[in-house]
């Protein structure tokens, strides 16, 4: 069995774990208080363990994975450029599956230089592998760092809402099982669920509350392109909620007459906004690797593990699943699909569907959001619970994200392994958007801490 890791990554693990928590304090002096401080470490000594146990598990238990070939990409874009850095910029500014007579040398033995997201994912490596030697424990550690950074801000934009739980929603945002162990790794959800996280909170600095207006619009921009390169339907299925987020907080600030008259333009328009989305999300879904692979191959293994690795995940065929709709992109096949595809991504794989151990974590993470939700249904009533996905803006954005999201990752993964993985970034939304419902936490904040207090937190 090839050696992933190397006496190096652990000889420099503690060299660059001391750098990673010099740069996170430079965050946390400016991003935190001192109610939050505690929470922000805590939360990073967390992400950085399911960084470091999730490289072991890749490395001794599935024997490999993408995760290591990304790396080893990285590290031959670091190599070339050492031999002739003319031509290693060159390499690094290729697209996928681009030829020239002076590269073709260099990217015919790149692995990942035939799709787009995973070249993006290498040349994202390869940037920090210039200060890691490519090295792979060191590298994961950074990609682990902006992840965490990414949903941080997420647990600010939430925390700007609701100061007092503040406690809350740090469990509920950053010591999620799954985001811990598979969005911390070098992995396109660990970029995904961090960009996610800064698109989401500059967005509303930009739209809302308009500060730092040129900084947050550089910072949109730089994570929606990274997005879009890396999985493009984390940021297509994201932005119709946010709006629907900015639409109820606009409606909030208006009369009587005027939130009338927004919901009946709302109305009237929503046709053309459902064919819009539907259309984007079509695209998207008909363009992506997991979908092709699943058109081509309806047994329901990703392209991202490669053929290559299909034993060595543990020994054995993958967890597949199926649904009513599979390989139909059609606007009837998904809608037939959608009840069935939020199931499996929220809830599923249940316990009996269990196949190897490092899913297990999952199984109890999908019953536990079953338990919860069904409780929150019996508890409130159908009528209660839906009435605050419609009222509460924070709770209609969680909820329709993770909706939304949750049938695409459903609906092209057909892989509890790739489903796992695929669907943490819409983990922290759903979970703080139960948590929400379950408050009852109205717009107008029935108890909210003293004026000192609540200035201190929005920090």
């Amino acid at each position: 069995m090839k050696s992933y890791l190397t006496f190096w990554d652990f000889l420099l693990a503690p060299i660059y774990l001391a750098i990673v928590y010099w740069i996170a304090g430079y965050f946390a002096k400016r991003w935190t208080n001192k109610y939050t401080k505690k929470y922000f470490y805590w939360g990073l000594h967390a992400k950085l363990f399911g960084a470091f146990a999730f490289t072991m598990v890749y490395a001794f238990y599935y024997g490999g994975g993408d995760t290591f070939v990304y790396v080893e990409d990285a590290k031959k874009i670091f190599h070339v450029f050492l031999d002739n850095p003319i031509t290693g910029v060159k390499v690094f500014f290729l697209e996928a599956k681009e030829l020239t007579n002076d590269t073709f040398q260099y990217t015919s033995r790149f692995w990942m230089f035939s799709k787009t997201s995973n070249w993006a994912v290498a040349k994202i490596a390869s940037i920090i592998g210039l200060f890691t030697f490519a090295n792979y424990l060191p590298t994961s550690f950074f990609f682990a760092l902006f992840s965490f950074l990414g949903i941080w801000k997420v647990y600010q934009f939430f925390v700007s809402t609701y100061p007092q739980l503040y406690k809350e929603l740090a469990l509920l945002s950053l010591f999620i099982p799954s985001t811990l162990f598979w969005s911390s790794s070098v992995l396109k959800e660990t970029i995904t669920s961090g960009a996610i996280g800064f698109f989401l909170y500059y967005s509303t600095q930009l739209f809302f509350k308009q500060k730092d207006i040129l900084k947050s619009m550089i910072i949109c921009l730089c994570m929606y392109i990274l997005i879009k390169d890396i999985k493009g339907i984390t940021i297509t299925a994201f932005l119709p909620c946010l709006m629907i987020w900015l639409f109820q907080k606009y409606q909030q600030s208006l009369g009587t007459a005027g939130k009338v008259g927004t919901t009946l333009i709302l109305f009237l328009s929503l046709p053309v906004i459902l064919l819009a989305i539907s259309s984007g999300i079509t695209n998207q879904i008909e363009e992506s690797e997991a979908f092709q692979e699943t058109q081509s191959k309806v047994i329901g293994f990703h392209t991202d593990h490669g053929r290559a690795y299909m034993k060595g995940h543990g020994g054995g065929l993958a967890s597949s699943y199926q649904l009513s709709g599979m390989g139909d992109a059609s606007i009837n096949g998904m809608l037939r699909s959608i009840p069935e595809a939020v199931n499996v991504t929220l809830f599923r794989p249940y316990l009996w569907e269990v196949r190897k151990p490092v899913q297990f974590v999952g199984a109890l993470e999908s019953f536990a959001f079953l338990i919860m939700t069904l409780y929150l249904l019996l508890k409130a009533g159908p009528i209660k619970f839906f009435k605050q996905i419609f009222s509460n803006p924070e709770v209609a954005l969680c909820i329709s994200y993770s909706i939304l999201f949750g049938f695409i990752v459903g609906f092209t993964s057909f892989n509890f392994g790739v489903l796992q993985r695929f669907k943490t970034p819409l983990l922290p939304f759903y979970t703080i958007g139960l948590y929400l419902i379950y408050k009852g936490i109205p717009t107008t904040k029935k108890k909210s801490p003293s004026p000192r207090k609540r200035k201190t937190l929005l920090h």
